[in-house]
Order: structure tokens, then C-alpha cells, then sequence
């Protein structure tokens, strides 16, 4: 399914899952701004075609609401990029708790279920168990912690037969740079001891 295509998620009344997902305590529009690379996804949110998909939260502080900009490559395009904006609004000022509208009348409510400490990841859900996001600050996420959100998913509720791990082809480019990086180091130092024994 393309971002493009259209659906429209009815809201979840709370007689409608056994046990409704707990918001993150104390979490701040500052935590939640900013561009985020989008690990996994759950349920046919984006075309399974599309990679470096990011979603985007841009906070108005006057409005107190967020710009959001999911945005990703199409493979079967030569890259060509497709972008889907919407705007999202804190529920009952939780920033972790968010009612989500898209421009084509699609309705969402996102659920940050966890953060990292340091701000470098999220665990996102929707109430009806339908959607789920891991986002990360950074274009890769080791496998140890994807698997804990992944099982976090789980036990929430989510079935994760389905979910879908997105390409990032970051990923590549940041090794090589790490390791043109300590190679060149490793080049300096031996540059530098071979000056010392001159």
C-alpha cells in the first residue's frame, strides 16, 4: 500500500481492546521534534517498496501542534521520493499521545509505549493494535534492542508476525565512512611512531 493510497481508521472506543497502551510519563514536544529513521513498521502502512523512510515532527509552539512529514524513496523509481504530510495534536496534553489527521481524512491516534533515555530511539503504537513504528535518531538500530521493542510489541498486544524491517541504505554509506575513519587514523599513528624511531 503507497502512502498515497487512502483508508480511514475509525477511533478506538476503549470497550475495543482489553487493556488501552500507557503513554510515556513526562514526555516533552522537544523529545518527540525533530527527523526520525523509520527501523520497522507494523500494518500496510507504506509500500513496502519505499526505502530511507523518515518520519519528521515539526513542532509549532504557538498552535502547540506538530507538522508531520513521512517521507521515503520509491526502489522501482530510480529514487524518486514521495512525501505525506499531516498534522498532529497532543490528547489531553500528553505529548506522548498524539491524535494524528492526514490531508486525505485519515485518522490515527500515536502512542509513544517507549523512549530511550537518551532520546535516541521511540516504540510508537496506534490503540487498535493495527500500526507500530520503532524510530530511530540514527539510520540503524543494533539487533539485541530491536528485538526487545519488537517483544515490547508483543506484549502489548501488537502481532508481530507481520511486522515489516525497513531498508536504510544509510546504513552502508555510515560503515564505510566509520571504517575509511579508523583507517585513516591507524595510518596517522603509524605515520607519527615511524617519525618517533627517525
Amino acid at each position: 500500500m503507497c502512502i498515497r493510497d487512502r483508508q480511514y481508521v475509525k477511533p478506538v472506543r476503549e470497550e475495543q481492546v482489553s487493556q488501552l497502551l500507557k503513554p510515556v510519563e513526562n514526555f516533552t514536544a522537544k523529545q518527540l521534534s525533530g527527523k526520525w529513521f523509520q527501523i520497522a513498521r507494523l500494518g500496510t502502512w507504506i509500500n513496502s517498496d519505499l526505502y530511507n523512510v523518515t518520519q519528521e515532527f515539526i513542532f509549532n509552539e504557538k498552535r502547540n501542534t506538530f507538522k508531520i512529514a513521512i517521507g521515503g524513496r520509491i526502489a522501482a523509481a530510480v529514487g524518486d521520493k514521495e512525501v505525506l504530510e499531516g498534522k498532529a495534536s497532543p490528547i489531553d496534553g500528553q505529548y506522548s499521545k498524539l491524535q494524528v489527521d492526514f490531508l486525505w481524512q485519515m485518522k490515527l491516534q500515536y502512542i509513544v509505549i517507549d523512549a530511550a533515555t537518551d532520546n535516541s530511539w521511540l516504540l510508537i503504537g496506534t490503540e487498535d493494535r493495527q500500526y507500530a513504528f520503532i524510530l530511530t535518531k540514527k539510520p540503524y538500530l543494533q539487533d539485541s534492542l530491536k528485538n526487545r521493542l519488537v517483544g515490547k510489541l508483543q506484549q502489548n498486544g501488537f502481532s508481530v508476525k507481520s511486522i515489516n524491517y525497513t531498508m536504510q541504505k544509510y546504513k552502508t554509506i555510515w560503515s564505510i565512512q566509520l571504517l575509511t575513519s579508523n583507517l585513516l587514523s591507524q595510518y596517522l599513528l603509524y605515520f607519527l611512531l615511524s617519525l618517533i624511531h627517525i
